[in-house]
């Protein structure tokens, strides 16, 4: 039988859940705790120069960046930054399973952090990720890469969810970079307009790396 939750430690619970990567006690914190208010799901960490330097709702911890961390038992996640929901750290940390239990419970995909990192635009990479790394794809990869490539599948199925989102949010993107080049090329370079359909193709997934190269390219007419 589970431990029976405490309503006020919510926090607690619900980041214990994170930490362990259990993403059943995450949606049974979220469905059993009735007097949680819908934005819950969606608190955000805040940062502190004191004490345990970090806080979710009345709960502190450290991450293992923080001071004092590798003598506290406090310290639940590698990396955290401030304003980061649980979503975002579920992401972060790898865990497609916890992220795609807070997406079904609610959490907002476009809550931001002080690194202006927002979940769609997190998960949007990871699928580019996937879409640029076929699973015949055999170099090597750093360690956080791998991590990502041995739960494909749950990576997929929350892809699968959120698959209108994402299609947005491509489109939107491949939309704006074609803006930008057309303007640079109309600027810079004519010839090259009628080029853009190809190169669009050329670099799917990895449209503002082209947009880069691009600017980097006329920048010098420029100066």
């Amino acid at each position: 039988m589970p431990p029976k939750l405490i309503p006020h430690r919510w926090d607690m619970h619900a980041l214990h859940a994170l930490v362990t990567r259990d993403h059943k006690e995450l949606v049974r914190v979220f469905t059993e705790l009735k007097s949680l208010p819908a934005s819950a799901v969606d608190t955000q960490v805040k940062t502190f120069g004191f004490g345990a330097p970090m806080q979710f709702h009345t709960f502190g911890f450290f991450d293992k960046t923080s001071p004092a961390s590798s003598s506290t038992s406090a310290t639940l996640f590698d990396h955290v930054v401030d304003g980061d929901t649980m979503l975002l750290l579920a992401l972060r940390h790898y865990d497609p399973l916890c992220a795609a239990a807070l997406i079904k419970q609610g959490a907002s995909l476009h809550v931001a952090n002080t690194c202006d990192e927002n979940p769609l635009q997190v998960i949007f990479s990871a699928m580019a990720f996937f879409r640029l790394h076929p699973d015949d794809d055999t170099q090597e990869l750093s360690k956080g890469d791998n991590r990502l490539l041995q739960q494909r599948a749950e990576y997929e199925e929350m892809f699968s969810v959120l698959r209108n989102e994402l299609t947005a949010f491509y489109n939107n993107q491949k939309a704006e970079v074609e803006r930008e080049l057309r303007e640079l090329y109309q600027q810079f370079a004519p010839d090259r307009l009628s080029k853009i359909p190809a190169q669009l193709e050329a670099y799917a997934y990895r449209e503002k790396l082209l947009l880069e190269s691009a600017k980097k390219k006329y920048k010098k007419y420029t100066l």
